[in-house]
């Protein structure tokens, strides 16, 4: 028995040997394994927390607008309503009461869709009336005072070089696709386009009275312009900076060419090709520019306006 008791003494010393030896390891890995300081929420995401009570107290809408200045549109939008409703219940002179009646016309859809095209019903029977190429430019010239720019358009815009004055522009126009390019590409997508865009020609013109058996024609007439006109308008790539199109002349210069020609439209409108008017005296200031002479010259002879 004496002889155990060594043996035991020396077993007992081993294991707790191994026990802090155990324990020195382990203590290492612990330290290492300890979690890094909190970051605050300003470092992780600033934005969040910055912004966080007036996120809460603004929460994104499901519809209308996103952004204060969206807001502010929307609000603005509704005030105008507001005016136009009150003075179309109970105008406040006259100028309110041609307002309320405006708005009212359109708000009157059932009248709007009964009148069908009545209301243009004359500016359609000046068009239809036309025979000629020199009735051309009188029915262009009355369909531009009523506000339609057709062929061609003219506004008044900052002179580019004299911006203190204001200056008339004439611009290329006459076609209902935004750019000439649609007309006389052949790729599959532009193609798909313009034929979506033949069916919408189609329905207008089925809106203003055009028979059913006439609208392929009349569809076609109507392409065949705005692609000659197209033929003889600038890129948009032309148009981009204005000043390449920039070359005014006088008012008293531009006489001689709105003069009607044997042919019925101006003189010269085919070659010339200065695109800027500017009347130097201060009086009538025009200009002229982006492609619009050519455009003018290319109605000259088209073969649609020659069926007319």
């Amino acid at each position: 028995m004496s002889n155990l008791r060594p043996l035991a003494i020396a077993l007992g010393l081993s294991l707790a040997s191994l026990v802090i030896a155990h324990d020195a390891h382990a203590a290492p890995k612990k330290k290492a394994a300890a979690r890094a300081p909190a970051v605050s929420a300003q470092c992780s995401d600033f934005y969040e927390a910055t912004n966080a009570t007036w996120l809460k107290a603004n929460p994104v809408p499901q519809t209308g607008a996103t952004t204060a200045l969206g807001q502010l549109a929307d609000r603005t939008r509704q005030q105008q309503r507001e005016l136009l409703d009150a003075a179309m219940t109970a105008p406040q002179g006259n100028v309110q009461k041609l307002l309320g009646d405006f708005w009212a016309s359109g708000l009157d859809e059932a009248a709007v869709e009964a009148d069908g095209s009545n209301p243009i019903a004359p500016l359609l029977t000046r068009i239809n009336a036309i025979k000629k190429a020199k009735d051309v430019p009188a029915s262009i010239a009355a369909l531009h005072q009523v506000g339609i720019p057709v062929a061609f358009n003219f506004a008044p815009d900052v002179d580019l070089k004299a911006l203190d004055r204001h200056i008339g522009y004439f611009m290329q126009g006459g076609m209902g696709l935004p750019d000439p390019a649609f007309y006389t590409r052949t790729d599959a997508d532009t193609v798909a386009l313009m034929g979506r865009y033949r069916n919408y020609v189609k329905q207008v013109l089925a809106l203003t009275g055009t028979p059913a058996d006439k609208l392929d024609a009349e569809s076609q007439s109507v392409i065949a312009l705005e692609t000659e006109l197209a033929r003889n308008a600038q890129s948009l790539a032309g148009i981009n900076n204005p000043f390449n199109n920039y070359a005014p002349i006088s008012t008293k210069e531009q006489q001689p060419l709105s003069q009607p020609a044997a042919g019925g439209l101006p003189e010269g409108t085919g070659r010339q090709r200065r695109p800027g008017l500017a009347g130097r005296s201060g009086a009538v200031q025009a200009a002229r520019r982006h492609g619009h002479a050519d455009q003018a010259g290319a109605v000259e002879g088209l073969p649609a306006l020659a069926r007319w």
